[in-house]
């Protein structure tokens, strides 16, 4: 489900996930969804975190963002805010990275760190506001 999502940012057109070029890794999450095969856990790994309002110890629930691809080491990485946890995806075959404990594994499990929107600025920048606007889209969509 989550490489559909990774995938999904990359092939979404207009203006809100333009910044979401997924390269050359766009065809092969595109055959690996279609096949139904996420293959190991080293393949385009998925890991992330819960995460927690500032002023209240609960999930930052009916927040989604999406952030332009950033580079963690030799490594291209996704990010995505959803469910109230932040989400990652490491673009490409056979990786272990710093955050290799946290990958989803293929039994389905994982460790999900529990991290604070305070703790760095691009977070606040990245959930500043939305969650007001969301419920406002939410009540008119009712």
């Amino acid at each position: 489900m989550h490489l559909s999502i990774v995938w999904r940012t990359g092939v979404a057109v207009g203006d809100d996930y333009a910044p979401i070029n997924l390269g050359d890794h766009q065809e092969p999450l595109r055959r690996m969804i279609f096949a139904g095969d996420p293959g190991p856990s080293r393949d385009y790994p998925v890991f992330g975190y819960v995460l927690r309002m500032r002023r209240e110890s609960r999930p930052a629930k009916g927040i989604i963002a999406l952030a332009p691809p950033e580079q963690i080491g030799n490594v291209q990485v996704t990010s995505t805010i959803y469910a109230g946890c932040g989400w990652y995806c490491a673009l490409g075959r056979d990786l272990t990275t710093e955050f290799k404990d946290l990958y989803l594994t293929e039994r389905g499990t994982m460790i999900l760190p529990i991290e604070s929107v305070v703790s760095r600025p691009s977070l606040m920048d990245l959930v500043s506001g939305r969650e007001v606007s969301f419920r406002r889209a939410v009540q008119k969509l009712r």
